[in-house]
């Protein structure tokens, strides 16, 4: 009986031991985790306005945030849960996790974001957010054209020399929708005077080359790198827009330095 005893006393002992040493290694390993991996390894939004690829992944642009995920991933890794997946969002440097646009080239991603506003029902830019090292670390801009109330940007465009964002109108604070950065985000300008009703209402940007292609609620612009640009608008437009000319040229293209 006092083998037994003692046989039990000193057992208790290593077992409470080797079980706080248990829980220590899995706390260490969660912080380990926490720490060295991104944010989530899952499709979080369901909401999926953009997709881009580049020459390693799939990045789409959500409403909870920027995704990406292996081209060579198995079928079976598109699984949201599949943790092939992985989501970047505010806490690791987006501007915001409501992804309105999203370009991919260069080696670099950009994404603007925007979030809900009770003014007058309109969206809140949180402005462009870059990644040059797929997604481990995110540089922030806030523009004075394309952040805040009524600035959301709705399109973007990379070129190797140039950043491209259409973005809406702020109350008519601007007449411009086109801005552009040409020193990798770190100041912004904006082109092209509106050239007609809604003009500074755009939706979309394409770049190809030196070559640029801007959508807006007024028409559309064709134009080059050095800031030289046509603008066009359709005759048979059901909005009806007035070419300010009397109605005769509502199809004629207009030229703006």
């Amino acid at each position: 009986m006092t083998l037994l005893v003692t046989h039990i006393r000193y057992r208790v002992p290593i077992v409470l031991i080797a079980i706080i040493v248990s829980i220590l290694l899995v706390v260490q390993g969660v912080d380990a985790v926490k720490f060295a991996a991104p944010s989530v390894r899952a499709l979080l939004g369901n909401g999926i306005g953009e997709l881009q690829t580049d020459d390693q992944f799939l990045w789409a642009g959500t409403d909870a945030g920027v995704s990406r995920i292996a081209l060579d991933a198995p079928l079976t890794g598109y699984s949201a849960d599949s943790g092939d997946w992985t989501t970047f969002t505010t806490a690791d440097g987006l501007g915001g996790d409501n992804i309105t646009a999203m370009a991919v080239g260069n080696g670099e991603v950009w994404v603007a974001a925007a979030h809900d506003s009770s003014v007058m029902q309109s969206e809140v830019s949180d402005g462009i957010t870059v990644s040059r090292d797929g997604g481990i670390t995110w540089e922030h801009f806030r523009p004075d054209r394309g952040y805040g109330l009524a600035n959301t940007v709705w399109g973007l465009a990379v070129t190797p020399s140039t950043v491209w964002a259409a973005a809406w109108n702020a109350f008519g604070l601007f007449d411009s929708g086109l801005i552009r950065s040409r020193d990798g985000g770190l100041t912004w300008e904006s082109l092209v005077p509106n050239p007609g009703p809604n003009g500074e209402f755009s939706f979309t940007v394409l770049a190809d080359g030196s070559d640029v292609w801007v959508g807006t609620a007024g028409g559309y612009l064709f134009g080059d790198s050095i800031g030289t640009f046509l603008f066009v608008r359709s005759s048979h437009s059901p909005s009806g827009c007035d070419s300010g000319d009397g109605g005769d040229n509502k199809s004629s293209p207009k030229f703006f330095p």
